[in-house]
This record gives C-alpha cells, structure tokens and sequence, in this order.
C-alpha cells in the first residue's frame, strides 16, 4: 500500500499532486485500485463481502501504511522523492539523484502497473543498476557483470550462446574443472538462471577467486521464489568449485515494516537480500552515479514522467 500512495504522486494519478492519509484512503476505495491494490490479505475476500468491510480493511492497512511512509521518509533522507508531513505526502520540490534513483525502484517494484514494453525495459535497467550497486560493494578490480540473455555483457564478454557463455564463466570463477560435456547440452538461448557474476581477476593461475552471483527479482510478491535461482548450487553440474560463491537477491522492494525490520524474516533466508534501501546505499557510496543517470536506459525512464499505468 506504501508503495501505491507514492506511485499515485509519480503519475499523478486524477490529477493529485499531494495525498493526506483521508484522501488516499477514498480514492484507493473508490475506484478500481480498491480491487486490485488491496494487499494480499485484503484479498482474500469473497466476491459477497460487503463493501464497508472491504473499506474497513483498507483503513487498516492505509494505518500501517501511513507508519511506513514515515519511516521511509526519516531512513531515506535526501534519497527520497517525497515529503512527509503529518498526514500530508507530496513530491519534494528538489529531487536528488538518489531521489530519482529511488523513483526508478519504485516503478521496478510494480511492474505490472504498466504496459508491456516499459516492464521489459524497467527490468533490464534494473539488472544494470543491481550490477552497479554490487560493483560498489566488491573490491575495486572485481569484474561485475550481468549474465542474463539479452545483457550488452553477454554480446561483448560471455557470448550469446549459453554453452560457450557457461564455459567463459566457468573461467571467471577460476574453476578448478569445467564440464565442458555438460554445458553443450544446454541450449544455445538462455542464462541458466544467472543474472549476474562478480569475480575478482586474480591473475596467478591458481583456482579459486572472490566471486558472487546475483539473481534480479523486479517482482511485487512472487520474488521469494526466485531467491533461490542462480544459487551456486545450480552451478555443480557444470564446475568443480573450490568453494561456493556469495549468493545476492536483488528487489526493487523496499521490504520493511515501519521499525526497518524485514516483514519476514523467513523470506529472506539463503542467500543475501538486497532492498530498495540496501540497493540505493550501494549506489550513492560511488562518487559518481553518470553511469546510471546518463544510461539509455535511465533516461529512457525519465522520459516517461510523470508515468501513466496501464
């Protein structure tokens, strides 16, 4: 719900450019956001539940809504693109560049809101910018790339062709065997679940290096799921290892209650989660964030706002 009050004030949504917590509340019920928007518990309702309980449920959640507002607007700072004052939230008037990196996430973390093309577009930007934030994370000379099938990296570095893609990699991680065999009888097309590799160039000869893989989740709610893709473990097949790689999952999410506590603890086991707000922290420790505002990619967001949903 948090995130549908700010993404109102993106799009201007019927013309509103500041919500208080009364009037988001009646235009998320009285239109067809009501249906669609209301979170996962608030839709669990029958087709014969009355609208007065329906209205009361979205009060609630518009309640804890509203506490996380707040948080976001103290944890973020200048990174976030709003104002909260009392029970008032508009647009700030000066947006920094972490504030548009912010908006950029927030569109990412609600895909479906939007048309075709813009999602395909979002999602691979938000793979390059995932891959930028982990670079900051990483020693200088770390090599970070992003694997999936369609990324600029694999024309240039990895190759098209998975089965050659996947023996490339295997090189990157300084593997002590490469299964050559079972990486041909992959297909040619795909990622094999990888998004993106980080590894540090050791140049000694010797097996083993600092190595990470990443996994993109753009998803609102099905990305618990994903975490788990791209793990080294699905890697076993096709190297011999001298130890398992870091594991991040990256969510455009901001996946907090109101105390910055994760909403559920057991959704974020087995692999290390990367937030909304861990994300734009990576980001704004470079000194220079051009190569995300000046991308393609960036600017062709940007020259969509105010956005219009689907």
């Amino acid at each position: 719900m948090a995130d549908l009050i700010e993404l109102l004030l993106v799009v201007g949504y019927d013309g509103c450019t500041h919500l208080s917590k009364q009037s988001a509340e009646a235009l998320i019920s009285a239109s067809q956001i009501h249906a669609e928007e209301a979170d996962d518990a608030e839709r669990e309702e029958e087709e014969d539940v009355a609208d007065a309980e329906k209205n009361d449920r979205i009060s609630v959640a518009m309640e804890d809504a509203w506490k996380i507002l707040i948080y976001r607007d103290n944890f973020f700072g200048d990174a976030y693109p709003f104002d909260v004052d009392g029970q008032t939230i508009r647009p700030s008037s000066e947006i920094t560049e972490g504030g548009r990196i912010y908006r950029f996430l927030l569109a990412c973390s609600r895909l479906r809101s939007f048309v075709g093309t813009r999602r395909a577009a979002w999602a691979k930007g938000f793979s390059y910018l995932s891959a930028f934030a982990l670079r900051q994370g990483l020693p200088n000379k770390a090599n970070v790339r992003v694997f999936d099938a369609n990324s600029d990296d694999r024309k240039k570095f990895y190759s098209t062709d998975l089965r050659e893609a996947l023996k490339i990699l295997g090189k990157d991680l300084h593997a002590l065997s490469i299964n050559e065999v079972e990486c041909d009888k992959q297909s040619s097309s795909g990622d094999a679940t990888i998004d993106i590799v980080a590894a540090y160039p050791f140049e000694d000869g010797a097996s083993g290096t600092i190595a990470a893989l990443g996994q993109c989740a753009a998803r609102e709610k099905e990305w618990p799921s994903k975490r788990f893709e791209g793990h080294p473990d699905t890697l076993r097949a096709f190297y011999q290892l001298t130890h398992d790689p870091l594991h991040f999952t990256f969510i455009p999410l901001s996946y907090r209650l109101s105390t910055g506590e994760w909403v559920q603890g057991s959704k974020v086991t087995g692999t290390v989660v990367l937030d909304r707000g861990r994300i734009l922290n990576l980001v704004l420790i470079s000194d220079d964030c051009t190569e995300i505002l000046e991308s393609e990619w960036f600017r062709g967001f940007e020259d969509c706002l105010p956005l219009t949903v689907a």
